[in-house]
């Protein structure tokens, strides 16, 4: 339940709510609570779309310091909230008595070498920078916790006052005041980029306003006043010395959609300079003066791919008023290319200067020439339309003038209506990257919930890209594209939610699409790539181990080839390994097992020189792992004992690291509980049955501690039945059917209704544990189900033990006779003539069977 004054519900609680972080009766009493209060309304409404901005801001909560451990020279006065390794408060500076922002980090004491390392490090970048532009660091320490362990902390400038978001969240800016607002940013960025650091998550939520100047009244006199200072280098990286290292979390993205400049979003670091911010300046001052971003600001790769492939819309066309100055210089910060943008955020402060002080400006309007041929780069297909049109007209009309006019007409008429198509078809391709999206972001454990509703959806969203394509020109190189890039993302789909003949034919008829398309060809290869690996999963998933190793095997060709072009790219290598890992599953289930082995070699070679690349990366460590729990499966196989183990050890080291620095990625823990699996296989296998229950108890508690977190994952649940199953065949086949019953139970109590055949297994370990009652019972319950005759036999013969058991109470007895009556009686209508004769001859069976008759 939300913690709630006598009047109103505490700000944290409001901020919950407002971030979707509450559920159940605590989301319920907060929303009853809204509904008649417009001050608490006010406040969510207010609420930053940015975390971290919420860290530096002063709001009107409720003192919370009874839960709070008093930081040393400071009195922590109420928690502003938490960013992703940081928990920051509002605290009173004892010696100097000022307010100030105290950021710890999150995990306290408990918080591992590396990130207390990346916490100090946000802190020592900021200090560097000492300007009225940027929020100040006051001091870093540590400070101790009651066990005397330190905890690392650093106080801060408190910025009374809210962020740019929100104040365009009541409209644009006008024109002097945007060019004056992000003149200062810009000089206040190049100061940190003379000492070497760029920022990378520039945005109008990272921009606080301070707060003596947002409430003076009417709207041109608070903005003709504003300060603005930078806060969050979380992702800064530095640009001289350790140029490796950064603020970001391997893996993490290095910025925000709608702000990233291209080379982030292609995760180019090399080419990340200066001109990198000042794309980020660029849009935020395009957002200033708009009221929108230049570009979505969704994280699906339609909005990513818009950056890399089109120039934003011109700010006259959606502000006519604006002038073609200031329009000039945002649209130079905007380029694609860094080299054509400004060179230093200081340019282009002096630009925006120049511009306040009605003196020419460097920055220029492309010229139509110009935009003809970004836009004939972009649109192949028309090219060869508009230099037939440029001749007719040439032909007819004299005088370049005239020429030019006609030419932009042309040009303005086919991007008319190619637009006018593109529309439907994005529209119905978003939906369907979007489902993706959502889908992939979700971690393993979720995925479960979300497909019965994800289905649906997706049958109707590519109904309608279906309805579109048949009344579309299905022969113009654009629409095959379009249609190849959906088809592949809703096979994708499709194999995620179980259709695997559906994903099949969708990306069989993407691959065909593609490979009649010639323009591009790095961009196509790469898509071929992928459709033919994941044509490849489809086909696995259907048993199709065959079909699915030539579809490997294409993917693994086109893979060798793009490298060739591109042989520095680290995605193209980790696609070539993918390759090699899926074609050795798919040879091993032909039988294969040499040919399977080398793949998974090869896999394991190219994920080692990834690794050594990427060091931190957790994924990758994941994958090479699971590369290496293959490799040993197949040395197992072919009886190299030593290899096998080995290999298993270390993917069992990778695995361990990843559980104890990423504890919060459940996943890790289901693939370690699977390698432990393996591994006491492999230990019951070879006689070593003490070590090999060591493994199978060790995997069975970590896959317990995850179904805490996370009842539903169905991998985990999986895994735990297959772990009992272990066990209790390891008991049975040592001559301890009595120490195999609990696991059997557990079995069979976690895989209803589909449990028969554990149900069989159980009874046997019953049985030979001399456990009649519980045997008897069993065996009445499965002889009331559809038995075929093979599992009537089977009970029949469990039957005869019994019986000849000389010390079985009364009570069996009785239960027996019964069960021996009612399980002859079906053998009797079920049974065909040969199998009545065996049974009649069997001389165990024959007393019961012709007693019975």
């Amino acid at each position: 339940m939300p913690t709630m004054t006598s009047e109103h519900p505490v700000a944290q609680t409001l901020a919950d709510f407002g971030n979707g972080l509450l559920n159940g009766d605590a989301h319920a009493l907060v929303e009853e609570h809204l509904c008649h209060c417009e001050k608490c309304q006010a406040y969510v409404a207010d609420l930053p779309d940015d975390r971290f901005t919420q860290l530096f801001r002063s709001l009107p909560v409720a003192s919370n310091s009874k839960s709070v451990k008093q930081q040393s020279g400071y009195e922590i006065l109420d928690e502003l909230g938490q960013g992703g390794m940081g928990v920051v408060y509002r605290a009173r500076d004892r010696k100097l008595n000022r307010l100030v922002a105290l950021k710890k980090i999150k995990n306290g004491s408990l918080a591992n070498y590396s990130e207390q390392k990346r916490f100090l490090r946000e802190a020592e970048i900021v200090a560097k920078l000492v300007h009225p532009g940027i929020v100040q660091i006051y001091e870093v320490g540590e400070s101790a916790t009651e066990e005397g362990l330190p905890v690392p902390y650093f106080a801060m400038e408190l910025v009374e006052g809210e962020s740019l978001a929100q104040l365009l969240e009541r409209g644009p800016l006008s024109e002097p005041v945007a060019a004056d607002l992000i003149e200062t940013i810009a000089r206040a960025i190049h100061e940190a980029h003379v000492l070497g650091i760029l920022h990378r998550d520039l945005k109008p939520a990272n921009i606080l306003l301070s707060a003596q100047y947002s409430v003076l009244g009417a709207q041109q006199k608070v903005l003709s006043t504003l300060v603005p200072k930078i806060a969050d280098f979380g992702l800064a990286k530095l640009l001289q010395g350790q140029e490796a290292q950064t603020m970001s979390a391997a893996g993490a993205m290095m910025g925000t959609p709608g702000y990233m400049a291209p080379e982030q979003i292609r995760g180019d670091v090399e080419r990340m300079s200066a001109p990198t911010d000042v794309f980020a300046l660029g849009a935020i001052l395009y957002e200033c003066l708009t009221g929108k971003a230049p570009y979505a600001k969704d994280s699906n790769w339609i909005s990513l791919e818009a950056v890399l492939k089109y120039d934003p819309t011109p700010l006259r066309q959606l502000t006519p008023g604006i002038s073609k100055e200031l329009e000039a210089i945002c649209l130079k910060c905007l380029q694609q290319e860094p080299d054509k943008r400004y060179g230093s955020a200081l340019d282009l402060a002096e630009d925006l200067k120049r511009y306040r002080q009605h003196q020419p400006i460097l920055a220029r309007h492309a010229t139509p020439l110009e935009r003809s041929v970004k836009w004939m780069r972009r649109h192949p297909w028309p090219t060869a339309l508009l230099c037939l049109l440029t001749v007719m007209i040439a032909a007819v009309i004299t005088g370049l003038i005239v020429h030019n006019v006609e030419l932009q007409k042309a040009i303005t008429r086919v991007e008319t209506e190619k637009s006018r198509a593109d529309a439907n078809y994005r529209k119905a391709r978003q939906t369907i990257q979007q489902m993706l999206s959502r889908i992939n972001g979700m971690p393993s454990s979720q995925l479960e919930g979300a497909r019965q509703l994800q289905s649906k959806q997706l049958d109707e969203a590519l109904a309608f890209y279906e309805s579109i394509l048949a009344d579309a020109d299905d022969d113009k190189p654009e629409v095959q594209f379009d249609t190849a890039v959906t088809l592949t993302s809703a096979g994708t789909l499709q194999s995620i939610l179980g259709r695997n003949d559906q994903a099949e034919a969708s990306l069989t008829r993407a691959i065909s699409l593609l490979e009649k398309l010639e323009w591009n060809q790095t961009e196509l290869g790469g898509m071929r790539m992928a459709a033919w690996n994941k044509l490849g999963s489809a086909q696995m998933s259907q048993g199709k181990a065959k079909q699915a190793a030539e579809s490997y095997s294409h993917s693994q060709k086109l893979a060798r080839q793009l490298i060739e072009g591109n042989p520095e790219q680290l995605a193209l290598q980790h696609d070539l390994a993918w390759s090699h890992h899926n074609l050795g599953v798919a040879l091993l289930q032909l039988g294969q097992q040499r040919e399977a082995g080398m793949q998974f070699e090869q896999a394991v070679l190219l994920r080692q020189a990834l690794r050594t690349r990427n060091a931190n990366n957790p994924e990758i460590q994941s994958q090479l792992a699971e590369s290496l729990v293959n490799l040993a499966l197949v040395e197992q196989l072919s009886t190299k004992l030593v290899p096998a183990h080995r290999h298993l050890n270390e993917a069992e080291t990778l695995l361990k690291h990843l559980v104890n620095t990423v504890p919060e990625t459940l996943e890790f823990q289901v693939s370690l509980a699977s390698l432990l699996l393996n591994k006491g296989n492999m230990q019951g296998s070879q006689g070593f049955v003490d070590f090999a229950l060591t493994s199978y108890q060790a995997g069975l508690k970590l896959i317990e501690q995850v179904l805490k977190q996370e009842s539903g994952y169905a991998d985990a649940k999986r895994m735990q039945i297959s772990l009992n199953g272990s066990i209790a065949n390891l008991y049975d086949q040592t001559r301890r059917p009595i120490l195999a019953v609990p696991y059997w139970d557990e079995v069979v109590s976690r895989s209803a209704p589909h449990n028969r055949q554990y149900r069989f297994m159980r009874l046997n370990s019953l049985t030979r544990a001399s456990q009649w009652s519980q045997a008897n019972k069993e065996i009445s319950s499965l002889a009331e189900l559809e038995l075929t005759n093979d599992e009537l036999v089977y009970l029949f013969r469990l039957v005869a033990v019994i019986y000849q058991h000389d010390k079985r109470p009364d009570e069996v007895t009785q239960q027996m006779n019964t069960n021996i009556k009612a399980i002859c009686a079906k053998l009797y209508k079920q049974a065909d003539g040969q199998l009545k004769k065996s049974l009649s001859q069997d001389p165990v069976l024959s007393i019961l069977w012709n007693a019975n008759q």
